[in-house]
């Protein structure tokens, strides 16, 4: 079995360089995806930007990446943990250190905008739904009818904890066990799905196929490990990656196949970068490192920017010589800018802070 083996082994002296690289495209697709949504809603849809508009509206697979390399990391950064009810503890404990702290930040100032007045007319205060906003449990949206949390975004931190608890339950295991149960327990909650129709949100979430991309993440890792792959190859994933990407755009296949249309294509490419990564060292842009780094701040706070903007579109305040391409550019960098600004005021002192702070508890 792969945890089992002990040689050959690639164990990076630093973190890897292609998955920083991979967290950064993430975020950003996302971010053009949502300034996309924004123009779409409240421009004409002119200028240079909308000509790629079949681009922008694939940059939702962000998060079918990001699913993609939690399970990757998960997997890379428990090794040699397992076997163990005490790590599978402080792993939860460190899961929730890392996320729950800044994302409670920002729902709390989505809280603020919706108590007052006038200024979110699509969400309501409910007591219920906003705890179990904060508590990352599924809820409907008491006005829009959504299933999402009071923070957007919020949504994708529930697969995310729904993973994390399974995992940390296997960790009790031995590691050799762990692709088997973790397959077997995704693949069967899954495959329930295709024979219950719930509207129940809590129950959206155990069911869906997302819920694979993680095991496709933690298989990856596993492999990358104990078995090696030629240059070529390499690049010819990433090229396979790229091509299911082109003909997702061309074809638009329906939502419900989103682990086809984004998940697979996002795990060639990142399969083919993290091989590659392994043979030989892989440059990549600084500035795509660091946003790699952000990536989380970024995913949370720039809805805030996109707001705002979305907000003076629709007064009819932004000036007139500011078209769509210029607005466009502006949301995007200004998010990028709040981004980073988050990650370093909030989210890396935060965490250090509350992570010493539990350790010396």
């Amino acid at each position: 079995m792969p945890g089992s083996l002990s040689k050959n082994v690639f164990l990076p002296n630093k973190p890897w360089q292609s998955i920083r690289a991979l967290r950064g495209i993430a975020a950003i697709a996302i971010v053009f995806f949502h300034t996309w949504e924004m123009l779409i809603i409240y421009t004409e849809g002119k200028g240079f930007f909308h000509h790629f508009d079949k681009v922008w509206q694939h940059g939702a697979a962000g998060v079918d990446l990001f699913f993609i390399i939690s399970g990757f990391i998960i997997v890379h950064s428990t090794r040699g943990k397992f076997n163990s009810f005490k790590n599978g503890r402080i792993f939860l404990q460190k899961r929730a250190i890392r996320i729950l702290p800044l994302y409670w930040i920002y729902s709390t100032i989505f809280l603020f905008l919706v108590l007052y007045p006038d200024t979110l007319k699509r969400t309501a205060f409910s007591l219920q739904y906003t705890v179990f906003s904060f508590l990352l449990i599924p809820a409907v949206n008491p006005v829009n009818g959504l299933d999402i949390p009071l923070l957007p975004q919020g949504w994708t931190l529930s697969y995310e904890l729904y993973f994390y608890l399974i995992f940390a339950l296997l960790l009790s295991q031995k590691e050799r066990l762990l692709l088997p149960w973790i397959t077997l327990i995704f693949v069967s909650s899954v495959g329930v799905g295709f024979f219950i129709d719930s509207e129940n949100p809590l129950v959206t979430v155990l069911v869906n196929p997302l819920l694979l991309e993680f095991v496709m993440g933690c298989y990856l890792a596993y492999f990358v490990r104990s078995t090696s792959m030629k240059n070529r190859f390499c690049y010819g994933m990433f090229f396979i990656g790229c091509t299911c990407m082109v003909l997702t755009g061309i074809f638009q296949p329906p939502i419900n196949y989103r682990l086809i249309s984004y998940g697979i294509p996002c795990f060639f490419l990142m399969t083919g970068l993290v091989y590659l990564e392994k043979n030989q060292p892989v440059q990549f842009p600084r500035i795509l490192l660091k946003l790699g780094d952000s990536s989380y701040s970024l995913y949370l706070s720039h809805i805030f920017v996109v707001l705002v903007v979305s907000t003076l579109l629709k007064t009819q305040t932004v000036p007139w010589f500011f078209n769509n391409d210029v607005i466009a550019l502006i949301t995007v960098i200004i998010c990028l800018i709040v981004g980073h600004i988050s990650y370093i005021i909030f989210e890396r002192k935060l965490y250090t802070r509350i992570r010493s702070w539990v350790i010396s508890y």
